[in-house]
């Protein structure tokens, strides 16, 4: 939802714009052939017996320039944008239809074409747009695509093919030709049942990339592609900035980066691959090494691939915008360190976990990473102390570091002053002491588990004034002492979990205001006597 409103902002904003800058000109009207041949789109986007684009019509709207989903140049009264986004009649969902792509033959300044949302099944037929710079066919279902070499444009910049059905078929005619599209910047396959082969044969050959050097964005995530896909066809595209890939849909692609080994011309701003074979051959999946030469990177995901070797401490020393940091469920070891001389600024979400990283957490990790919102680096199998410099942390929302070895006490710094955490989790560790240090103050908490480790005392009343909680898991400790009759005022509280303690005293009668509770547990614990 997201990504469709900022689109439409956008182009709300451009056409303002155009409006404004146009408003003096006194032009009026749209040239003849062009709504001639809006009216025998509409036709087709109502075939055999739809209403589609009921706003398109000469009785009550003359000037086509005013027909919804169409802008004009103020000047030329030429159409320059067509977004029609979900114009295809409801009641012919079901109905299989293509598009003859020479319905748009009249249109000699079209800019932007967005047929997206149309449940288009294919656009064939010889057409040539030299003015064209952005086509969206996302979200329908193609499953074929007759472009001739007459369909292209040097001005192209996007293409945007995302969540598709497109099958490359056996005839030389199904294949897609994008080679002519030498100034194109975006490519994206994003969730699609695309099949062929990358980058040796079939839909996608490496010709293709060769030639597209002017490519600034490429998105392959959730399509069928299989066989081996080298990164090295890209080493020479030098404006490259953003390349992602997830293989959660096609476990038979693999992803080269090692062999053969190449130094990239590209300085990109986001890497992201997930759940692929990556550098199969090499002994062990290691990290890309070609990832030593990027100095610009804002977004880094390395997620299931598998690779083996030492935590890629060189991404903070090299990238000092770095806003993102996955490398969850690999086999990542220590040393994890970060220089303690630099503060990364801009680093918000650091994900580390499922990895048998072996080390301590760097004492000084709050002062490097200040702004975190989101730290895990549960399982990973950490051992020693709770650092205090995590209190430097102000803005951090969301804290993960259960299922480790770490021990000690919480620091008495650990919750004062101001804070906003959302979600703390330390369950399944060796702390001990106080649940919480003594004159801890949260207030955002919605989730707390503390559970599976040595803490001592009472319940801990540095959560109450968190009045949004929904969770509070303390089992598996050694806290003693009464339940504190203020847990009844979490009105939302839906989980509490305090089993396996030596919690005496009645149950609190404030329980009874805990309208939204779906689970309680508060077994293997010395209650007594009746609720008060």
């Amino acid at each position: 939802m997201g990504f469709w409103v900022r689109k439409q902002v956008m182009r709300w904003v451009v056409a303002v714009i155009i409006i404004i800058l146009g408003s003096d000109d006194g032009s009026e009207g749209c040239l003849e052939e062009e709504r001639e041949a809006l009216l025998r789109l509409k036709g087709a986007f109502s075939y055999p017996n739809g209403s589609s684009l009921p706003s398109w019509n000469n009785l009550n709207h003359y000037d086509c320039c005013t027909w919804e989903g169409v802008t004009c140049d103020t000047a030329t009264h030429r159409v320059i944008s067509l977004v029609l986004i979900n114009r295809r009649a409801p009641e012919l969902e079901h109905f299989k239809w293509s598009l003859n792509a020479s319905y748009f033959l009249p249109f000699h300044q079209l800019q932007e074409l967005d047929l997206s949302g149309n449940y288009l099944s294919g656009l064939f037929g010889e057409i040539r747009l030299d003015n064209l710079q952005t086509l969206y066919l996302e979200d329908n279902q193609l499953t074929e695509i007759h472009f001739s070499d007459d369909f292209h444009s040097r001005n192209s910049k996007t293409l945007e093919l995302s969540s598709n059905y497109w099958e490359d078929g056996h005839a030389e005619s199904n294949q897609l030709s994008l080679t002519s599209l030498t100034s194109l910047r975006t490519l994206s396959l994003y969730s699609n049942s695309l099949k062929g082969s990358l980058p040796q044969q079939g839909t996608f050959p490496c010709e293709l990339f060769h030639s597209l050097k002017s490519l600034k964005y490429i998105t392959l995530d959730e399509s069928n592609f299989t066989g081996i896909a080298s990164l090295s066809l890209f080493a020479n595209h030098s404006k490259l900035q953003v390349f992602t890939i997830s293989c959660s849909n096609n476990p038979n692609l693999k992803i080269e980066t090692e062999n053969p080994q190449f130094v990239p011309s590209f300085q990109l701003k986001i890497f992201s691959v997930s759940e692929c074979t990556m550098n199969e051959g090499s002994n062990g999946r290691i990290v890309p090494s070609f990832l030593l030469h990027q100095h610009d990177l804002r977004v880094l995901q390395l997620v299931r691939l598998n690779l083996s070797g030492s935590f890629p401490n060189w991404a903070f020393t090299n990238n000092t915008k770095l806003n993102t940091l996955n490398v969850n469920h690999n086999f990542l070891t220590g040393p994890f360190k970060l220089k303690s001389t630099s503060k990364l600024l801009d680093m918000q979400y650091f994900q580390a976990f499922s990895n048998p990283i072996n080390d301590e957490i760097p004492p000084h990790i709050g002062y490097v990473l200040p702004n975190l919102l989101s730290l895990n680096l549960s399982s990973s199998s950490l051992f020693g102390g709770f650092p205090a410099s995590l209190s430097d942390m102000r803005q951090l929302n969301s804290l993960d570091l259960s299922n480790n070895n770490l021990s000690g006490y919480l620091p008495q710094e650990f919750g004062k002053g101001h804070n906003d955490l959302w979600f703390l989790k330390l369950s399944k560790n060796n702390l001990s002491g106080p649940c919480l240090a003594g004159g801890s103050n949260f207030t955002h908490l919605l989730s707390v588990d503390l559970s599976n480790n040595n803490f001592k005392g009472k319940v801990p009343d540095g959560i109450v004034k968190s009045s949004e909680l929904r969770m509070l898991r303390l089992s598996a400790n050694q806290l003693y002492g009464e339940i504190p009759s203020w847990i009844g005022n979490f009105k939302h509280l839906a989980y509490l979990i305090l089993s396996q303690n030596s919690l005496s005293g009645p149950i609190p009668q404030s329980f009874c205001n805990l309208a939204e509770l779906k689970y309680l547990d508060l077994s293997q614990n010395r209650f007594n006597g009746v609720s008060v």
